[in-house]
């Protein structure tokens, strides 16, 4: 039980991780928006759509980074956007290994 414990642990610091840093992408980019277009016209143009371009791949390559199983270290899914998923949402099964992660601390 220990080494679930111990691997719910890390799932845990990992999602944290992770979605603290895409925050921080999104905030600096809406930043970096304000810096580049100071006068707030409403066209999307060049410099915007390279930021945007950016901040995708910052965020998948966060998730790459840290969306993985503690146990074998193959990628996770991340799952979809409806209330089920939101609702199920603190267990995720590890398709390369099987091991069940709990993101809160009661476990079922």
């Amino acid at each position: 039980m220990y080494f679930a414990d111990e691997l719910s642990r890390k799932f845990r610091t990992r999602r944290r991780a992770f979605s603290l840093s895409s925050v921080l992408v999104a905030l600096a980019s809406f930043f970096i928006l304000g810096v580049i277009n100071p006068d707030r016209d409403a066209e999307l143009g060049l410099p915007e759509f390279g930021l945007l371009i950016a901040v995708v791949a910052i965020i998948y390559v966060l998730k790459r980074i840290f969306w993985r199983c503690p146990a074998c270290g193959s990628a996770l899914q991340m799952g979809g956007l409806t209330v089920f998923d939101l609702k199920r949402s603190d267990k995720v099964r590890c398709p390369g290994c099987g091991c069940l992660l709990y993101t809160s601390d009661a476990a079922d």
